[in-house]
């Protein structure tokens, strides 16, 4: 195991690598992707991948991020992808802040609140008076 001043000693002497030297490993033979900033030479690992050659066929040199987060990989996948780190990539956009949802009131459609309530006591007094002057 690193200790914490290794592994930053590690990331910042990783080579960078530009988007545009990125984009020209885009084939099985020779296959980078990019997630989070990092970039990952996923040759040796085509034939291993769960989801099969053809996920990270269709990502090949490019920034895969989106894609790798939206399926929820486990943090065992995650781990795995640090053996196939090469470097980082320049001349990527900025990350779009993600943002919160937004939660929006709306009235309940059935007239909501306390009327109905208000309605059922109103039938129990009624009624309840109509016996009392029935006696």
């Amino acid at each position: 195991p690193f200790t914490v001043k290794q592994c930053s000693v590690f990331f910042a002497t990783m080579p960078s690598h530009d988007m545009s030297e990125v984009r020209k490993h885009n084939k099985e033979q020779d296959c980078w992707i990019v997630i989070n900033g990092k970039v990952y030479d996923v040759t040796k690992f085509l034939d291993e991948h769960p989801g099969g050659v053809d996920v990270l066929l269709d990502q090949a040199g490019s920034d895969a991020t989106a894609e790798f987060e939206a399926v929820g990989h486990s943090e065992s996948a995650t781990k795995l992808t640090e053996k196939y780190c090469i470097g980082t990539a320049e001349g990527l956009p900025p990350p779009v802040a993600k943002k919160p949802p937004t939660v929006v009131h709306q009235p309940n459609q059935s007239g909501g609140g306390m009327a109905p309530i208000f309605v059922v006591i109103a039938l129990i007094i009624a009624a309840a008076a109509y016996f009392m002057t029935q006696q």
